[in-house]
C-alpha cells in the first residue's frame, strides 16, 4: 500500500508512470482507505477513485461501472471524463434497467461539479487527521520484519537422562502449569510425547 501511496502522490519518482501489478486485496484496502478533494481533475480517476462526495462511482453505481472496459476504468481522469460529457462514451457493456437508473443517478450528480484551474487533485488518506499516512503499520513493515530476523529464540529445554531431577529441579511442567500458561485446557494429564 505505500508504493501505491507514493505512486499516487509523488510525481516526481522515476517510475511514477511504470505498469505496476497489485494484489486485488491490497487494492481494495488501499482504495478504501484513500479519497480525493478535487482541483483541476486531473489526477483523480473518475471510475474508481472517491471523489464524489466522499464517494466512488463503483459504490454509488456499481452496475453501470461494470458496463465499462477495466483500462479505461483504471486511466480515465475526472478531467478527462467530464470535458463534454467524455464518461458516456465509456460505457459498452448491455444497457439493463439497473444501468440506466446508475447512468441518470451519476448525470443529475456531475451536472454540479465546478473543476478549479491551476489547482491539484489532493488524494487524501482517510485514517489520519493531516490526511497523509504517517507511521502506520505500513511505513513500519520492512523494520519490524528485520527485528524479528534479528531476534534469537532459545532452545526448548532437553530431556534429561534422570527424569526425576527434572521433577525435583521444578522443570517439569504438570497439567495444573500447562494450563496456567494456556498451554492445555483442563487439569488432566495428557501424554505429550
Amino acid at each position: 500500500m505505500r508504493w501505491l501511496w507514493m505512486k499516487r502522490t509523488d510525481d516526481s519518482r522515476s517510475w511514477h508512470q511504470l505498469p505496476m501489478e497489485k494484489e486485488p486485496l491490497v487494492e481494495s484496502m488501499f482504495q478504501s482507505s484513500i479519497y480525493v478533494e478535487l482541483g483541476d481533475g486531473c489526477k483523480a480517476l473518475f471510475w474508481t477513485d472517491r471523489w464524489l462526495q466522499g464517494q466512488s462511482l463503483l459504490d454509488l453505481a456499481p452496475s453501470l461501472c461494470n458496463a465499462v472496459g477495466a483500462q479505461i476504468k483504471g486511466q480515465r481522469t475526472v478531467a478527462q471524463a467530464l470535458l463534454g460529457d467524455q464518461w458516456i462514451r465509456h460505457i459498452s457493456g448491455a444497457l439493463t434497467v439497473q444501468v440506466l437508473l446508475d447512468y441518470l443517478q451519476i448525470w443529475d450528480r456531475t451536472r454540479s461539479i465546478q473543476l478549479t484551474e491551476n489547482q491539484p487533485d489532493r488524494i487524501c488518506w482517510k485514517w489520519t487527521l493531516d490526511k497523509i499516512p504517517q507511521r502506520t503499520w505500513l511505513s513500519s513493515l520492512g523494520s519490524t520484519q528485520s527485528k524479528v530476523q534479528n531476534c534469537s529464540v532459545k532452545p526448548a529445554l532437553q530431556p534429561s537422562a534422570n527424569s526425576s531431577s527434572g521433577v525435583l529441579h521444578d522443570r517439569c511442567w504438570t497439567a495444573v502449569r500447562r494450563k496456567k500458561h494456556g498451554l492445555q485446557d483442563d487439569d488432566s494429564v495428557t501424554n505429550i510425547g
